[in-house]
């Protein structure tokens, strides 16, 4: 190992962009950067402000919407591979910030490991790309 090497996974404490409040388990982003929330905003020891997050490569079990590739909202299914990227604006229903749209996207996540129906949302297993900015 580096001498210089600071974290061996980057598990930090931030005031994430999005969303303001994030609870443990959520997908969140900072900046370019997505992770999942560790912690809620204030809890485990993290100021009132900050959440801990897992930026990390890893696979989730998180909710991802079929919003459509090339125009939201006509749905094209998702497969086993295809990029899930992070939106501020919730689709689906349930409401949720991942889809498969990449247009106005403020964030790449990572690739989804199970499918998803046409126009469907659902839980299902995704890769998460640390280094997906």
């Amino acid at each position: 190992m580096a001498k210089n090497e600071i974290f061996e996974e980057l598990i930090l404490s931030v005031a994430c962009s999005h969303p303001a409040a994030p609870v443990s388990g959520d997908p969140v982003r900072l900046k370019k950067l997505t992770g999942v929330a560790l912690t809620g905003e204030g809890d485990g020891g993290n100021i009132a402000t900050e959440a801990t997050v897992d930026f990390t490569d890893k696979v989730w079990d998180l909710t991802v919407d079929d919003n459509g590739i090339t125009t939201p909202g006509t749905g094209t299914a998702i497969a086993v591979g295809d990029p899930i990227y992070y939106h501020d604006t919730a689709t689906g229903t349930p409401a949720t910030n991942l889809n498969n749209t990449p247009a106005s996207a403020d964030g790449l996540f990572g690739v989804a490991l199970e499918a998803v129906a046409t126009n469907g949302t659902a839980t299902i297993r995704v890769l998460h790309k640390g280094a997906a900015v």
